[in-house]
C-alpha cells in the first residue's frame, strides 16, 4: 500500500546525514577542481612544443617542406598532422534546448550553466541567451558559443520548439527534460510526453534535410547513432531520439526529504524511461555547486564531447548521475510485485502503475497543458485590444443575422411545401449552413 505521508518527520539523525552528504558531494567537486588544475600545468608544459609549430607554419605559406628526422620534435609534429585539425583550437557553435516543467528553475539553471549574472525573471513563452566557453586546452584563445533556449508554459507551448530546434542546428543541438522532484505525481507524464514531442521534431528535422539533401542530414544520422553504444546488451530495446537528452532533476533538496522508498521508487522510474530511451540523468539543486558542476559535466559531454563520466551513481539515497548507455534494464528491476519483461512497453505501465500507487495525482497537480497559458495580461496593448473587441461583437452579430436568416428561409420553405411535409435534403442544407457560421 502507499504510504500515507511520504516526508519524513523531523529527525536529528536524518539531518546529520544530509549535512554529512552534502560535505562529501562538496569534497568531491574540489578534488576534481584540484584534478583539472594539475591537467592545466601538465598542459602548460606542452605549450612550447604548440608554440614551435605555430611558428614553423606562419613562415610559410603552405605545410612546412622539411626533411623529417627521427628526433623527438619530428615525431610529435607527424603524430599531429596524422591526427587532422586539432578540435581545441576550432571555435564551435552548438545549441541548448530546455523544456519541461513549470516554475521548477530552468532559468536559473540555464543562466549559472552560461554563467550570467544577469537578474532572472519569469519566462513567459520562448527566451533566448548565449554564452561563451573558452577551450580550456586551447592555444589560440578559441572560444565555443552556446545558443540557449528555454521554452515555459509547459507543454502547451511545445509548437514553439520549432523556432529552437531548426533543421540547420540539429546536428550539434542537445535538449534538458527538466522534472520537478518535488511534484513526483507528474514526473513520468512530463518525461513520457517530452521525449515524444522532441522526437517528432527530430525526426521532422531530419526529413526535411534529406529532401533538399543537405549534407546536415548525415551529420545528424551519424550522430543519433553514437548515442547509445551498440555493444550494449539492451540495444536492441532502446530507442534514441536523436540527438542528446538530459532528464534533469530539479529541486533535488526537496526530494532528499522524502522517504527511502518513495525516493526508491522514483529514481528507478526515471532510470527506466532514460534508457528506454537512452536519455541521460542527472539531479541538481541550486543550492549545492557540487550538484552543478555534475550537471555542467554531462551537458559538456554531450555538447562538446568532453570528458565522459566514467562511473554513474545509481544509489536512490544519493543525486542521480547517470550518462547515456551506462545503465541497463537489469540493474534498474522492477517494482515490487511485478512481473515479466522489463524491457518492453509492458515496463512502462508497470512503473507508471508504481508511480500512481505511491503518488496519486492531487487537486494542484494540474495537467501541464491547464498550468501552461500564457498571462496575456503582461502584454496589453489598449489599440490592439480594443480592435479584437470591436471584431468579437461584429463577429457575434453576423451569427445572430446568419441564424436568423436560415431560420427565415426555413419556416418559408415549409409553409410552400406540398401537403405540409418538409425537404430532407433541404434539412441538412440548412444544417451545414449553420454549422459553418
Amino acid at each position: 500500500a502507499a504510504p500515507a505521508n511520504n516526508a519524513r518527520p523531523a529527525d536529528p539523525q536524518a539531518a546529520h546525514n544530509k549535512e554529512e552528504g552534502r560535505r562529501e558531494r562538496q569534497a568531491e567537486f574540489e578534488a576534481g577542481l584540484r584534478q583539472e588544475q594539475e591537467q592545466a600545468r601538465q598542459r602548460a608544459n606542452e605549450k612550447s612544443i604548440e608554440d614551435i609549430e605555430r611558428v614553423i607554419t606562419s613562415t610559410t605559406s603552405s605545410r612546412p617542406v622539411f626533411k623529417r628526422t627521427t628526433d623527438i620534435w619530428s615525431q610529435i609534429l607527424n603524430e599531429r598532422d596524422a591526427k587532422g585539425p586539432d578540435r581545441q583550437n576550432i571555435s564551435e557553435q552548438v545549441t541548448l534546448v530546455a523544456v519541461g516543467d513549470k516554475s521548477c528553475g530552468k532559468s536559473t539553471m540555464l543562466y549559472r550553466y552560461l554563467e550570467k549574472g544577469d537578474i532572472i525573471e519569469p519566462t513567459t513563452a520562448l527566451e533566448y541567451a548565449f554564452g561563451r566557453r573558452a577551450k580550456r586546452f586551447s592555444s589560440t584563445g578559441a572560444r565555443d558559443i552556446i545558443h540557449s533556449w528555454e521554452l515555459a508554459g509547459g507543454q502547451r507551448q511545445s509548437m514553439l520548439l520549432e523556432a529552437a530546434l531548426t533543421p540547420s542546428v540539429a546536428h550539434s543541438a542537445a535538449a534538458l527534460i527538466c522534472v520537478d522532484l518535488s511534484r513526483p505525481a507528474l514526473v513520468l507524464d512530463t518525461v513520457t510526453n517530452w521525449i515524444e514531442i522532441l522526437r517528432r521534431r527530430v525526426e521532422d528535422c531530419l526529413k526535411d534535410l534529406r529532401s533538399r539533401q543537405d549534407a546536415l542530414a548525415e551529420s545528424l544520422r551519424k550522430k543519433s547513432e553514437t548515442l547509445f553504444p551498440s555493444d550494449h546488451p539492451d540495444k536492441p530495446n532502446v530507442r534514441p531520439i536523436g540527438i542528446p537528452v538530459v532528464i534533469v532533476g530539479m529541486k533535488y533538496d526537496v526530494y532528499e526529504d522524502l522517504d527511502l522508498s518513495s525516493r526508491r521508487v522514483i529514481s528507478r522510474a526515471i532510470r527506466y524511461l532514460a534508457h528506454l530511451n537512452g536519455c541521460s540523468v542527472v539531479f541538481i539543486s541550486k543550492e549545492e555547486e557540487a550538484l552543478m558542476a555534475r550537471f555542467r559535466n554531462i551537458v559538456n559531454n554531450h555538447l562538446f564531447d568532453d570528458t565522459r563520466i566514467k562511473t554513474p551513481i545509481t544509489d536512490h539515497t544519493k543525486p542521480l548521475i547517470v550518462p547515456a548507455g551506462t545503465d541497463s534494464f537489469d540493474q534498474i528491476g522492477q517494482p515490487s510485485g511485478a512481473s515479466g519483461s522489463v524491457s518492453t512497453t509492458v515496463g512502462l505501465r508497470v512503473w507508471r502503475e508504481a508511480m500512481t500507487e505511491y503518488f496519486p495525482k492531487k487537486a494542484e497537480d494540474r495537467d501541464d497543458e491547464d498550468v501552461g497559458a500564457l498571462d496575456d495580461s503582461k502584454f496589453q496593448e489598449p489599440v490592439v485590444d480594443a480592435a479584437r473587441i470591436e471584431k468579437e461583437k461584429e463577429l457575434e452579430k453576423y451569427k445572430r443575422d446568419a441564424n436568423s436568416r436560415a431560420a427565415a428561409s426555413r419556416a418559408t420553405y415549409v409553409n410552400n411545401a406540398k401537403g405540409g411535409g418538409t425537404n430532407e435534403a433541404y434539412e441538412r442544407a440548412a444544417a451545414r449552413q449553420q454549422g459553418k457560421v
